[in-house]
C-alpha cells in the first residue's frame, strides 16, 4: 500500500514537471521574441528605458532592478515580465501601460517560458532592436 503511494507521488510529480509536459518546449524565437518585439520593446528599449527597464536582449532584461527581477526563471509568480502581464487592467502597473493587453495565449507562452527557465539566446537571434517611427523612438 505504502509502495503504490510513493509511485503515485513521484508519477505525479514527475506529470508536474515541465520536462515531462504534454505540451512541446516554448521556442523563444518564434513565440516569445515576436511578442516582446511587438508589445514591449517599443517603450522598453535602452533609447527610452520606462520603468529602467530595457528587453532588446537577454543582458538587459536580466539586470539587477532595485524594483525587482524582471525574469526570475522557472518562477513566473517572482518575475516582474509575467506579474504586469496579469495584473488588473485599471492597476497601474499592468502592462502593456500604453495598449491592448495581451492575449491569454502569450501570456501562457511567457509564463511557459519562464517556468521552463527563460532560455533567452545570445547573438543575433536574442536580440530585439525598436521599430523605428513607433512612439518613443527617433
Amino acid at each position: 500500500m505504502k509502495l503504490s503511494f510513493y509511485l503515485l507521488s513521484l508519477i505525479a510529480i514527475a506529470a508536474s514537471h515541465p520536462a515531462f509536459s504534454a505540451d512541446p518546449p516554448v521556442d523563444f524565437e518564434r513565440q516569445i521574441k515576436p511578442v516582446i518585439a511587438d508589445r514591449c520593446v517599443e517603450c522598453h528599449n535602452s533609447e527610452n528605458l520606462m520603468g529602467g527597464l530595457s528587453l532588446e536582449n537577454h543582458e538587459h532584461a536580466m539586470r539587477e532592478r532595485k524594483q525587482g527581477a524582471v525574469i526570475v526563471p522557472k518562477v513566473p509568480g517572482k518575475s516582474l515580465l509575467y506579474v504586469t502581464l496579469t495584473l488588473p487592467v485599471r492597476d497601474n502597473k499592468a502592462m502593456p501601460a500604453t495598449a491592448h493587453r495581451l492575449p491569454h495565449d502569450e501570456i501562457e507562452a511567457i509564463r511557459h517560458w519562464i517556468l521552463e527557465g527563460a532560455t533567452w539566446p545570445d547573438g543575433k537571434v536574442g536580440e530585439i532592436a525598436p521599430r523605428r517611427g513607433r512612439a518613443g523612438n527617433r
